[in-house]
C-alpha cells in the first residue's frame, strides 16, 4: 500500500476523520461503490457503519494496520490550496 498512487477525488470520498476513527482507508471510488482498506474484513458492523455513514457501497480490500495508518498519514497530510 505505501507505493499505491492515490486519486485525491479518491481521498476525498472519506474524511480524514472517518479515516482515522475507523482505521480505513479508500482505494478507489466508482459510481455507488468505494473500496476500502481494512485490516479487519470481517467487522461486519464496521462495514454496516460505514455503509451507512458514506451513503455507499463498500468493497473491502485486506490491507496491514500500520500500512492503513502510513498511508492515511500520507495522503492526508498534504494540504491542496
Amino acid at each position: 500500500m505505501t507505493n499505491i498512487q492515490i486519486d485525491p477525488k479518491v481521498k476525498e470520498s472519506v474524511s480524514e476523520k472517518v479515516a482515522k476513527h475507523y482505521h480505513v482507508f479508500p482505494i478507489a471510488v466508482e459510481e455507488g461503490l468505494i473500496t476500502l482498506a481494512i485490516a479487519d474484513p470481517f467487522n461486519v458492523q464496521l462495514t454496516d457503519d460505514l455503509k451507512i455513514l458514506l451513503d455507499t457501497n463498500i468493497k473491502v480490500v485486506i490491507a496491514k494496520e500500520e500500512q492503513i495508518e502510513g498511508a492515511i498519514k500520507k495522503a492526508y497530510s498534504i494540504k491542496v490550496n
